[in-house]
């Protein structure tokens, strides 16, 4: 009987656009090694995956997330209400189950057999033979709505028939961090990281027009989303009366910030349930307790018989309004 033994060998994380195959890739840290990533923004998991004894016939092979240490989940294909999902990460660069023909991981013992780029969460059939090994890459997005600063997620390559592999030699962890803003009237402040191990994807929420921007590896006038190597970078403004605030995430541990009145605070905090006072049942009146009252036309308002019968008009109506309000009745149908 076969007895195939299929490993989750390596992994590593991309966050640039291009293409899968043939694309410049942007590693967010070294291979197998953990990093941040935003929710909100679609990123990449490159995984190895070796067959190191029998051949495995075709099957899929399934991204599976694990939320702070609990059970494997399938990743969906659209968000709902998952914290994570599949998401096209290359732009439109790349198509569904496309083929990945060159390996970008290192390490693996064995024949490279073509793998695939997926963005559904679950690829195309595809076998392993003997002492072979492939690569998979999953576009995935964390799901802002559903996800919790401290969290941890896990990844893990599925057999669509096997189930779990055999062995997982690396996993992939990711901690989700705390939205935090910068609340500043910046007239001249530096924003500086304190390493470069820390690679990752900075996102700055702002419009800041006449702002600049330099960085190591970055030239970015207009901030969306700067991906690159934060060894050591400033963020100056370019209007010195101009007061805005600065939306980003990050670990704030690793950051420090000079600048006048400059905090670093929590954006998003959980809602809270306020109670209101109210008056109930009510004490007065809840209904029209006036008339709107009718006007002539611009033309007849010389005239005064046409003046006198839309005065009388208006107070009679209001005397059925009052003589309604005076029954308080608690319904009243019409």
């Amino acid at each position: 009987m076969p007895n195939p033994v299929l490993v989750q060998f390596s992994f590593r994380i991309r966050t640039d656009n291009t293409k899968a195959q043939g694309g410049i890739p942007v590693w967010a840290a070294a291979q197998n090694t953990n990093a941040r990533v935003p929710s909100g923004i679609p990123f990449r998991i490159r995984f190895c995956i070796e067959d190191t004894a029998d051949p495995y016939p075709a099957q899929t092979y399934n991204i599976y997330y694990s939320k702070n240490g609990g059970a494997y989940l399938q990743v969906p294909s659209s968000p709902g209400t998952s914290p994570v999902y599949g998401a096209d990460a290359t732009n439109g660069a790349s198509a569904d189950n496309s083929a990945i023909t060159t390996a970008l991981l290192t390490g693996a013992s064995g024949n490279f057999t073509n793998g695939q780029y997926d963005y559904s969460g679950i690829t195309s059939a595809q076998t392993l033979n003997h002492n072979t090994y492939t690569e998979f890459e999953f576009g995935l997005e964390f799901n802002t709505s559903y996800v919790t600063a401290g969290d941890t997620y896990a990844f893990r390559v599925y057999g669509g028939s096997s189930g779990a592999l055999n062995t997982y030699t690396a996993t992939p962890v990711f901690t989700i961090n705390t939205i935090y803003r910068l609340n500043a009237d910046p007239a001249n402040f530096t924003f500086t990281s304190s390493g470069s191990s820390n690679k990752s994807i900075r996102q700055i929420k702002a419009d800041p027009a006449g702002y600049t921007f330099s960085a190591q590896a970055a030239s970015e006038t207009v901030l969306l989303s700067i991906p690159y190597d934060p060894a050591t970078f400033n963020f100056y403004p370019g209007n010195a009366t101009l007061s805005a605030v600065y939306i980003f995430q990050c670990d704030p541990a690793e950051f420090t910030f000079t600048a006048g009145s400059a905090g670093l605070t929590p954006h998003w905090n959980p809602p809270q349930l306020t109670l209101l006072p109210s008056d109930f049942p009510p004490l007065g009146l809840t209904t029209q307790t006036s008339v709107i009252p009718s006007y002539p036309y611009k033309q007849y308002e010389d005239d005064d018989d046409i003046q006198s019968f839309f005065a009388s008009y208006n107070n009679i109506a209001q005397e059925y309004i009052n003589t309604i309000n005076s029954l308080n009745l608690p319904i009243y149908t019409g």
